[in-house]
């Protein structure tokens, strides 16, 4: 859901190497999310975008998680 544009988006999700990647089935921008680093009690999350179709991506939001 994306509250803030009025959107749903849906991604496809894979497994890529040790990282679980997203990426949105919509149209430009291209989104994708990438989860790494995952332990039981963390992980990374970075949130990219593509106006070209794919070919190259921005950096939109990164952040490291951990439990409390």
């Amino acid at each position: 859901m994306d509250p803030v544009n009025g959107d749903v988006l849906r991604f496809v999700v894979r497994p890529a190497g040790d990282e679980i990647l997203m990426v949105a089935d919509g149209e430009e921008p291209r989104l994708r999310w990438r989860f790494s680093e995952i332990e039981q009690d963390s992980f990374s999350f970075r949130a990219e975008s593509s106006a070209d179709g794919g070919g190259s991506w921005i950096v939109d939001e990164e952040m490291r998680v951990t439990r409390a």
